[in-house]
This record gives structure tokens, sequence and C-alpha cells, in this order.
């Protein structure tokens, strides 16, 4: 990092230099400014690129200024100027005699049709929609405080073009996807960058922690999703490289911008806003559970008895036992025979009525020369799965003043202290995940029996439980196996923005987000799948800091007389990030339900890690305009990355674009045509890798028994690695028609990311398992529509719609050379113990195939592509893993539409996907444990035909079922001996395929078909198209008549109802097809693993001003 300092010092040293000395330059010219602002006479927000022109007697133009981004001012008035008109886009003009006072605040009165053009873009610059070369689209504060989610990212679902959000389900805390324009990278990390009033914070997992076998996933969130909602005033979506290349190599798969409100448009004086929420939640989809047959096999009522524990319990999770028609059967918690009945709710009744609950107040101050806004916020959650909670306190205080008419200075913090008591394990984890238990609890057992969880007299030693082997008692595992967190954020910034001259400018911003994290672990005594069910307990302490220091010059030549005007900026920034985490590990307690480090049976394992990063940077852009019509844009950076060989750490990405309002251009006036545009954009980008990855260095640790070892890891480094390379071109229209009651914006692109950091496999013989390396190009190809408009539009009643349509096209173009295939996620559920299933990248296929067995099939003729069968069971190829298809949507979609009457609004929003492929794990393991009908897949059908049935037992005086001289029960003939006929066909007589007509018990052909026995790499039975439509949301506003709240001493009272997800459309069965895994600290899309159902939602809201 010496040569860094070395190269950027002079560059920082150099513009502070220019800062400082510029006051006396500016004052040696002994000028006068008159200084202000521009706002709009109705909200008194500050007026972008409002337009001053200084008059002389003869109304002659004499030059002219523009405002700045918040509609300020700052004017060197010719004495020969006796008057100045104002004027705006979608404003009436405003003559204005001088002399005028400084401070002077200049409003300007809307015309009756405005456009709303006023869009946030990178480095915080405010441009008017017309000028900018590529796509935006900014959301405004209603539309996502309205949604009422905890993750602040989920509210974006089906808003944007090209945006695509999958929301996890996995507790309060559950984590979001959200990709832009596809994926670009195979690291795994496509996520935009998170931008918040400048500063760039990450928004990937909060490091999620694995259950003791890898399966499942504790999810502690995404980063970003703490932000309170309540506090943002807009969002932009910066969507291609060519609109967030000014952030460097962080933002090659976008930017989403957010703006949070300060008091600076607020009204003068004080005011102070309050809002509360209250939001209930229920499982919105339940498996098709079954309830005609019971536990056991075969027909069989499996059990055992007379354990140390227990009287009767379950030998057996399944349930392919006997019909549950009343008959006489010893089960769990019984001590003799009972009626063999179903439990229908035995699940559902488990989940409980999830409660949110969110107050935020807000206090403004506005007196022009300074201003203020300071909000609280907190949030109490109880999650659908008992005692599961979420607590948030967010404090968050955005000010600013103007010193004098040069200086200003702003700056704004947030403060967040969260956590929770319990965050639910999810996946298929035997040891921790309530969900494993929901695959093999049978459907006979009453849960109630399990709410008192602890053996009577063993309290802390043993569960209670049905069974013995592999499922815990899930009341158990909610209030003794707690995953806890406790969480503490801050992200802030100051800033300085020094007027050298009326064109002049400088800003010096410092930012910092730093995040400190614990977490506990707790196992207790007798769970099972554990080692030696001996209980155990881990801390981990999680500790990541990222500084930002940025200082931008920008020169504006604005003159509304003339035909060209320019505005050039220059700039640089450092960026430095540390992370850690220590994890100190208990295998087992010596005293049962003491949690602590010190209660450890044996010797403390404690891990550590940690690491630094630093990007330093110079960047420019400049535009010029021509007849503020025509607008050519440039942009550059440089970046210089810790995490790059030093022969390979400066990376240069430039963008153009261009664009033209051809109605202003070409001043049409046409009734019909109310505005035209056109855009075009080309971007270069970069993109470094993780740190320490250019050479070996040992990984040191402690094994059991106190050994002190150091390790290689069996990835081999790669000293000559280069920045990944991404270029972009889009090319897009804006528009409108009818008086700008219709709008069209349509964008094309194209994407190549090039040079992708793999790690390529090698031989064994080299001591490694695969090396870093540059390799890959990856394509992405698409169209994004957006179509609003106001179909109806009268005095007290309006119909607003809004649609947008995106299709993106993906494919790997080249790997490594002699490599036509590339393992992203090698093991998808490494407890299963086979050959598992995988997410790979195939040239010439889609990015994300998901991959596995598929059975012989029949490659030609009438009966192509079906089955083949030998003895009634299907035949599995294992000579070669296919593909399933790929996770990636042939296209997502989202329509909204806004009915306003009087003082009521209805707004309605659906949105989904079609195309693209999902494993559902859940959907795999519950038909192979008999669990559910299978009625919803029409490849296989109902499961509930071709059973094994046989008659019921008859117990003697004393409770047993009859038994042979060697203690085995007698069972009866069979009823019904299962003849299940797979669809298909099997070799005939004579070699020929002939349909398949050979029965086999149900179960025997379910767990072949889904499962493989128990290898379970089968990956063709249980993929579905992953095809569906949401009733995202509907909400109900009422605002109370303006008399009537003075009335009442508030300025203004709204209340609104509130639905989310409502809704759920489609044809994959059992789960919610917007589920993913989380493998490897990653986000894995295209698999679901056996997640916690995720939520419909209704809530009511009050919100009233003072």
């Amino acid at each position: 990092m010496s040569s860094f300092k070395h190269f950027f010092r002079p560059i920082l040293l150099g513009l502070g230099m220019i800062i400082s000395i510029a006051p006396t330059t500016a004052f040696a010219q002994d000028a006068e400014l008159v200084t202000g602002q521009v706002v709009d006479a109705e909200t008194q927000q500050g007026i972008l690129l409002a337009t001053i022109l200084y008059l002389d007697s003869d109304g002659e133009s004499l030059g002219g200024q523009t405002t700045d981004a918040e509609g300020y001012y700052s004017l060197d008035i010719p004495q020969s100027a006796t008057q100045m008109r104002v004027s705006a886009v979608g404003y009436n003009d405003l003559f204005v005699n001088l002399p005028i006072q400084d401070g002077t605040i200049l409003e300007l009165t809307s015309q009756i049709e405005q456009l709303d053009d006023l869009v946030v873009t990178a480095l915080g610059f405010k441009r008017d929609q017309k000028s900018i070369g590529y796509s935006v689209e900014t959301i405004d504060a209603e539309d996502f405080t309205s949604a009422k989610e905890t993750n602040l990212v989920n509210s974006l679902s089906g808003k944007v073009a090209g945006v695509q959000i999958t929301g996890s389900s996995n507790g309060v805390t559950a984590s979001s996807n959200i990709t832009i324009r596809g994926e670009s990278s195979l690291t795994g990390n496509n996520q935009p960058l998170f931008v918040v009033n400048g500063l760039p914070i990450t928004n990937g997992l909060t490091t999620p922690g694995d259950g003791l076998n890898g399966s499942s996933t504790i999810d502690f969130g995404n980063a970003a999703s703490i932000i309170n909602p309540y506090d943002i005033e807009s969002i932009s979506v910066l969507k291609g490289p060519a609109a967030s290349a000014l952030y460097g190599t962080r933002a090659s798969d976008g930017v989403i911008l957010i703006t949070t409100k300060t008091g600076q448009n607020a009204a003068e004086g004080i005011s102070v806003d309050f809002t509360t929420d209250l939001l209930v939640s229920s499982v919105l989809r339940h498996p098709d559970w079954q309830n005609t047959f019971g536990g056991g096999g075969y027909g069989r009522r499996d059990y055992e008895t007379g354990t140390q524990y227990y009287g009767t319990y379950d030998a057996f999770g399944e349930s392919w036992g006997p019909r549950m028609d009343g008959r006489m059967v010893r089960q769990f918690g019984s001590n003799g025979p009972e009626p063999f009945l179903p439990q229908p709710d035995n699940v559902k009744g488990f989940y409980e009525t999830g409660v949110k609950n969110t107050n935020n107040i807000a206090l403004t101050f506005n007196d022009r020369t300074s201003n203020f806004r300071m909000s609280f916020m907190r949030l109490d959650q109880q999650g659908i799965v008992p005692n599961t909670d979420l607590t948030r306190n967010s404090f968050s205080l955005n000010g600013g003043t103007k010193i004098n008419n040069r200086v200003t200075v702003s700056g704004n913090m947030n403060y967040i202290d969260g956590g929770s008591d319990n965050v639910p394990n999810a996946g298929y984890d035997e040891s921790s995940s309530i969900m494993y238990g929901w695959l093999w609890y049978p459907r006979n057992l009453n849960l109630s029996r399990l709410e008192n969880y602890w053996v009577e007299g063993q309290e802390g030693l043993q569960q209670s439980n049905h069974e013995l082997l592999w499922t815990n008692n899930p009341y158990f595992l909610v209030n003794e196996n707690t995953n806890s967190y406790q969480r503490q954020r801050f992200i802030g910034n100051v800033q300085l923005e020094y007027d050298i001259t009326s064109k002049l400018k400088a800003r010096f911003r410092s930012s910092g987000d730093v995040n400190n994290e614990s977490r506990q672990y707790r196992r207790a005594i007798s769970t099972l799948a554990t080692f030696e069910n001996r209980g155990s307990y881990r801390e981990d302490e999680l500790y990541f800091k990222e500084t930002n220091q940025e200082v931008l010059l920008t020169y504006s030549e604005r003159d509304a007389t003339k035909d060209i005007n320019y505005e050039v900026s220059v700039g640089a920034n450092a960026m430095r990030q540390e992370a850690s985490e220590v994890r100190n590990f208990a295998d087992g307690l010596v005293v049962p339900s003491l949690f602590n480090i010190g209660n450890s049976l044996g010797d403390i394992a404690t891990s550590q890690f940690r690491q630094e990063k630093e990007i330093q940077s110079v960047f420019g852009l400049a535009e010029v305009s021509f007849q503020n019509s025509i607008f050519l844009s440039f942009t550059a950076r440089n970046d210089w990355s810790s995490t790059l060989p030093t022969d390979n750490n400066s990376y240069f990405y430039p963008s153009v674009s261009l664009t033209a309002a051809l109605t202003d251009l070409f001043d049409i006036n046409a009734p019909w045509l109310s505005f035209a545009n056109i855009r075009a954009a080309y971007a270069e980008v970069g993109g470094d890798t993780n740190p320490y990855n250019t050479r070996n260095v040992y990984n040191y640790g402690n094994v059991w028994g106190g050994q002190f070892v150091a390790t290689e890891s069996s990835l081999l480094r790669n000293p000559e690695l280069k920045p990944e390379r991404t270029t972009s071109l889009e090319l897009g229209t804006d528009l409108r028609f009818l008086d700008n009651r219709l709008r069209v914006d349509f964008t094309w692109y194209d994407i190549r990311s090039k040079d992708q950091i793999i790690n390529l496999p090698l031989a064994k013989s080299t001591g490694y398992d695969a090396k870093l390396i540059n390799a890959g190009e990856i394509k992405n190809e698409g169209i994004e529509l957006l179509v609003s408009g106001t179909p109806i539009q009268k005095q007290n009643f309006s119909w607003e719609v809004t649609a947008n349509y995106a299709r993106n096209t993906s494919e790997v173009v080249s790997l490594a050379d002699g490599i036509d295939s590339y393992l992203i996620v090698p093991d998808m559920y490494p407890a299963d113990g086979g050959q598992d299933l995988s997410l790979e990248a195939r040239v010439g296929q889609p990015l994300g195939q998901l991959i596995g067995f598929d059975f012989e099939r029949v490659q030609s003729g009438p009966y192509k592509g079906q089955i083949i069968h030998e003895n009634g069971l299907p035949v599995l190829n294992t000579s070669e893993k296919v593909s399933a298809g790929t996770y990636q949507p042939d296209f997502t979609y989202g329509f909204g539409n806004t009915f306003r009457w009087k003082d009521f609004s209805l707004f309605v929003q659906f949105d989904g996907r079609v195309g693209g492929n999902i494993y559902s794990r859940s959907q795999a393991l519950l038909v192979g444990g008999g669990a559910i009908t299978n009625k919803d897949d029409e490849r296989l059908g109902s499961i509930l035909v071709g059973r094994v049935e046989l008659p019921p037992l008859n117990y003697d005086s004393n409770g047993q079922p009859p038994r042979d001289a060697n203690g085995n029960i007698i069972w009866g003939d069979p009823i019904n001996s299962g003849s299940f006929v797979g669809p298909g066909v099997k070799i005939g007589p004579n070699g020929e395929y002939v349909p398949n007509d050979v029965g086999v018990a149900t179960r025997d052909y379910v767990i072949k078909y889904y499962n493989n026995e128990f290898n379970r790499d089968v990956i063709t039975s249980a993929t579905y198209e992953n095809t569906w439509m949401k009733l995202r949301e509907m909400r109900l506003t009422y605002g109370l008549p303006s008399s009537v709240a003075e009335s009442m001493g508030l300025k203004y009272v709204n209340v609104s109802a509130v639905g989310r997800n409502l809704l759920l459309f489609t044809d994959v069965p059992t789960i919610d097809p917007e589920a993913f895994s989380i493998r490897n600290g990653r986000i894995v899309q295209g698999f679901e693993s056996t997640s916690i159902p995720s939520t419909r939602n209704f809530g009511l809201t009050i919100n009233f001003g003072l």
C-alpha cells in the first residue's frame, strides 16, 4: 500500500490546497455575490436548474445563471441589469425587479401539467431526466414505506423494470437477493452497490451461520435491510454500468441510490411527524398434507417400547403406515392402544400469528439558513415460528447550515441497535432445523403431546420426543436451541461545500460505516444428530468498518442565452475496509443449560480471521449541452485496488452517453406528443477480487488437545490476477403523449463480462484442488419496458396505471481453455451423503444450470423422452449428470393501479415472472416420506394410491399385539399389496419399448423417483417451471380533510389499511417459488432447501403531523 499512498497523497493535498486558497482568491476579486433559493410556491422545495436571466431596461438579456440541485443560486448581477426573469420546466415565469436583497427566496408557481423529471444520479448529482443518457428509475417514499417490509429490499419487488428481487422466508431476519439486468459474475456476488447519502454500504449477507453439518442456514439478514424506510426520501436505481461507472469497481452490477429526508425543503419552522403501524402475519401456503395414512412403513405401524425414558415411541418417521380409520394402535404418549386418527392441523397449529409493531417520530426544523431532521424508530416483531423475534432501534440525524454566502456544512448519521433472542434455523439440518421435522413427523402425531418438551425428572438432560433417531422435538428446538444476536451499526458522513466563485464549487465528504455484531448459538444436551448428544455453545464476534474520503471540484458554465453550456467535475476517493471475526466453540456442556464458553466439556476451539482492503481512485465527468436539447456526457475513473497484484492493480474505465430531447430540439408542439427523447450509452467497468488472493499463506489454528497447527489452503492463489472487465451498450427512448397522460420508456442493452476470476480445478497430484485464474465471458442482453398513464383524470376521481416488463437473455460465452462447465456451487445438500446436486455454468447455456442425475429415457420414436422402467422401478442414468434448466426467468413483470376518489386512494400491485426452473427439496422429501398427497404434481400424481394396506391388529387385554415365538408382530394378510404403476415404458420381450404396466409399492416407487433411495441426487423429478404471479400489495388510504385535521390541532392525518403477499398463483407445488438457498455464505437461486413458509400480511397505519 505504500505505493498507493505515494501516488494518492499529492492528489488529495493538491485538491485540498485549491480549497484552502480559494477563499483568498475569490475575495480578492472583490465581487459582491447575491445568494438565495428558487422554490416551488406550493411545496417550498428547491427547483433544480431554474434559469435566472438578467435583463436591461429594454428587456435584452445580459446573461444569466442556473440554480444548483437544491434550487440555490449565487449571482454576480451586472450593474446595468434592471430586472430578472426566473424560469423552469413545468413552472410559470417570474419577473423580479432589481436590486434584490441577499437571501431572497424566489417562488415559482406550477403549471397545470408538469413533468416530474428530477432524478438523483451518481455522486448525488440531481439531473433533469431529459439530459440523462442511460436508464434511471426513481421510486418515491410512499412506494416502499407503505409496503411495511422488515427488509427494505423487498419493498422494491415488481416496481422497477429489470430489477429482480427474490425474498427468502427464513424468519424475521430473512435476506433478499437483488439483481439488475441479470448476473454477470461466476463468483456469486451479483448484487448492486447500495449508496446512502453518498456513502457506499455493503448489502451482502452478514456472514450467515451454518448448521452443524453445513446443510442449514441461520439467516441474519442483508446488511442494507436495516435502513429505516421512514427516513427515505427517494430511491434511484442506476441500472447499467453507464449509470454507475463513477462508483467504480463495486458498482459493476448497478447502484441502489438512497436519499434520506432532510429539513432543507421543509416549510419554515418546526414540524413533527408521527407514524405507527401494526402488522399481523400468517402462513401464506401450507403443503397439501395427506390425512389418510399414518406413521409406519408398508402398511405396518412401526413403534418401539420400553426405553429408559419412554413408553411407546415411533421407530419410523414416515407416513407409509396403516390407514387412519380409527383402528386401535399404540402411539407416542399413550399407555396402550388408542384410536389411530389423522391430525390435519398438527403442523399448521405449531405456527403462530406473527405480529410487528413499528413506531416512528420525526422532528424537522428549517429557517432557510439552517435545517435538521431528527427521527427515532422502534420496531418489535414476533415471527410465525414460536419464540422467534426481532427488535430494532433506529436513530437518525440529518442537518446542514449555510455558514455564509459561500460555505455550507451538512452531515447525517444513522445509528441502528437491534437484535433477536432467536433466529430460526432453516434448511435440511436434523440437529436444529424445525423444517427437518416437518418432513418426518407422521400424520397421526399429536404435537400437543410435545409441548412439555423435557422428560419428567430429566429437565435439561433429556428431551421428550416421538422418536429417538433423527428428528428433534420442535418445541425443544425453538425454546432451547436458540440463535441470538446483537447488532450495532453506525452510518454517517460530514460534508463541506464551498462556492469558490459562482461557477466553481468544491465539495469534501468524509463518511464511515461501522458494524459490530455478537452472536450466540445454543444446542442443549440431548439434541439428536450431534456428537454424543452432549450439547454445545458457540460465540461469534464480527466487526466491519468502511471509510471513504472524497473530494470533488465542479465547474459549471450555464447561460440560458447561449446555445452551448457545459459542466466539468474532477475528484478523488480513498476507500478502506476492515473486517474481522472471532469464533469460540464449546463442544459439550458440563452443566446442563448453562451456555457459557467456560462450561465446555472439552477444549475450546477458537478460530479468527482479519482482512483489510483499500481502493484509491480518481474520477471525472463532463457534460456538454446544446440548446438545452442535446446532451453529451463523459465519465472516467481509475481505481487502484490493494487486492490485485502490483502490476495489475490499476484499471481505467470510461463511459459516454448521448441523449436528445427531440421535442425541444425541433420545437415540436403537437397536442398528441408531449415529449420525445432518445438516448445511447457505452461504458466499461472493472472488478477486483477478495483480499489475499494473490499469494498463498498459512492458516493457523488449534485442534483438540491444544495442538497448534498451520495448514496451507487447497486453493492455489495467483500473483498474476487481472481485473474483471465489463462492457455495456444501451439504447433507449422516452416518449410521452396526450399532455403527459401516457408515458412509454424503452431500453435495450448488451452487457459483456470478461476475465472472470474463477477457481480452475487442478489434478490432485499438484497438492491443490484448484487455482485462481482469469477466464470466461458472460453475456447479458435484454430489453426493459415501462408504461405509465392516467386513463381517467377528473376533479374528484383519477386512475393511474404503471406497468413494467423486462426480458434478459443470459449466456456463458466461454470458460477457461478446454473447460466447458464450471461448478458454481458443487454440493447443494452435503448432509445427504450422495453425489448430490450442484449449480453450474455451462458454455453456450444461460448462467446457473441446475445439475444432477436423470433417469434413462427413450431417445427417439413415439415414446421419446419417457422414463424407462425395470421391474416396475425407474432406471437411473448415473453415467452423466444432466441439466434441468436454469433458474433465470424468461421475463419478469409488474403492474400497479392507483385509484383516487376524494380523500380516498386505493393502490393494487401484481408482479411475477415467467420461465426459469426451481428444484424443491421440500417436495422431494415430503413425497418421499409419504406426508403429502402430491396431487398437484401432474407428472406423477397422487401417492395415496397403490399403498400397501394391512388389516387392523387385535390387541390383548394388556395392550399387546399378537406375536410369534421370536417376539415379532404377526401381521394379517394384506388387504392391498400395493400396485403403483409409474408413467413411462419398459423393455418388451423383443427388446422394443412398451408402456410400463408393472406395479410396485408406492413407497418403493416414490423414494426411487424423487430421491434415488437416500442418495437424493435426482434433479429432474422435483424441478418445476418457476412461473408465478403474486398479488403483492393492496393499500387503502384515507386522508382526513385538512379542515378537520386542523380543528384537532394537527396538520394532517392519514389512515391506511395494507395487505402484502395476499395471493399466489403458480403451478409449483408445496412451496413459495420465490424461495432460495444459502450455501457457503452466498445466496443460491434455483434451489429451495426446506425453507420456512412465507407469510401473508395485513396491517393498519396511522400517520399524522404537528
